[in-house]
C-alpha cells in the first residue's frame, strides 16, 4: 500500500475511527506475538549445556509460556471463524468495502491478492487451532484421561507452524495498516533502531543470556582448573570454542 494513501484521505469518514481503534487494538497482539518468538528463538539458540549451572527448569517454564500464549495469539487474530470474533482477514475484508478512493482501493486488493492469507495459512490451520482447543484453551477429557493422546496432539507440528503462521499474520498487518508504519516488534527489538552513543542497545534477553554465560563455569575453567583443562578443551566442538573465547573476551579474560 502506498504511504501516500492516509486513511483519513481514503477511508469513509464514518468509518474512520472504528478502523483507528480496531487497528490500535490489534497491535498489542502483534507485538506480544513478534517479540516473544524473538525471545523464544533467542532462549533455543542459547547453549545451555555449556554456558549455564545445572538446571534448566525456569527457561523450559518460559519456553513454555511463550508456545502457549503465541499459539492462542494466532488463533484469536489469525485462525478463528467465530462469527462473533474478530480477526485481522476479516477487519481486511471490512476495510476492503469502505474505501472513498478508486485508486487506494485497487492497491489494496491488489496487496491482498498478493498475500493470499486464507489459502497460505491452510496448511498451519488445524494442528494450531487442535492444540488450542483441546490444550491450551480447553483440556479435553481425551487428553486428561489417556496420556498417549498427547503424544498425538502434534505439538511439534504447533511449534513448527508458529514462525510461518506468525510471518503471514505480519504481512496482513502491513497491508490492513495502509502503508503507514506499526511496527512487529517494540522499539527494543526493532532491527532499525540505533541506541545511542555509549548504550547497550542490545536486547534484554541477549543480555541477560550473556550474563549468565559470563558467570557459567566453562568461562572461567582454565583458570579455575588450569591442570584438567587442556584435556577438556579437546572435547569441546569448534563453535563452542568460538563461542567461549568471545565470552571471554567480554569479560576481559585472553582465548582459552
Amino acid at each position: 500500500m502506498d504511504n501516500r494513501y492516509s486513511p483519513a484521505k481514503v477511508l469513509d469518514k464514518t468509518f474512520l475511527v472504528t478502523y483507528q481503534q480496531t487497528r490500535e487494538s490489534f497491535w498489542p497482539d502483534v507485538l506480544t506475538l513478534n517479540s516473544t518468538l524473538f525471545i523464544l528463538d533467542r532462549i533455543w539458540e542459547f547453549r545451555f549445556d555449556y554456558f549455564s549451572e545445572p538446571g534448566t527448569e525456569f527457561w523450559n517454564r518460559i519456553a513454555l509460556c511463550i508456545l502457549e500464549t503465541d499459539i492462542a495469539i494466532i488463533n484469536r487474530i489469525g485462525l478463528d471463524r467465530n462469527r462473533q470474533a474478530k480477526t485481522l482477514f476479516k477487519f481486511a475484508n471490512q476495510i476492503r468495502t469502505k474505501f472513498v478512493e478508486e485508486e487506494a482501493k485497487l492497491n489494496f486488493e491488489r496487496r491482498l491478492d498478493e498475500i493470499s492469507f486464507e489459502q497460505r495459512i491452510e496448511p498451519y490451520r488445524d494442528v494450531l487451532k487442535r492444540v488450542r482447543d483441546n490444550r491450551i484453551s480447553h483440556f479435553s477429557r481425551v487428553l486428561a484421561e489417556n496420556l498417549g493422546e498427547n503424544k498425538r496432539l502434534g505439538w511439534d507440528d504447533a511449534v513448527a507452524s508458529l514462525k510461518p503462521a506468525a510471518k503471514l499474520i505480519g504481512e496482513l498487518w502491513s497491508a490492513v495498516c495502509l502503508g503507514h508504519h506499526f511496527s512487529l516488534y517494540p522499539l527494543e527489538y526493532h532491527p532499525d533502531v540505533t541506541p545511542g552513543e555509549g548504550m547497550d542497545g542490545r536486547p534484554d534477553i541477549v543480555r541477560i543470556l550473556e550474563t549468565l554465560a559470563l558467570n557459567s563455569h566453562l568461562v572461567h575453567m582454565p583458570e579455575r582448573e588450569p591442570g584438567f583443562w587442556p584435556m577438556f578443551k579437546r572435547t569441546l566442538p569448534q563453535e563452542i570454542l568460538d563461542q567461549l573465547n568471545e565470552y571471554r573476551k567480554a569479560k576481559g579474560l585472553p582465548p582459552a
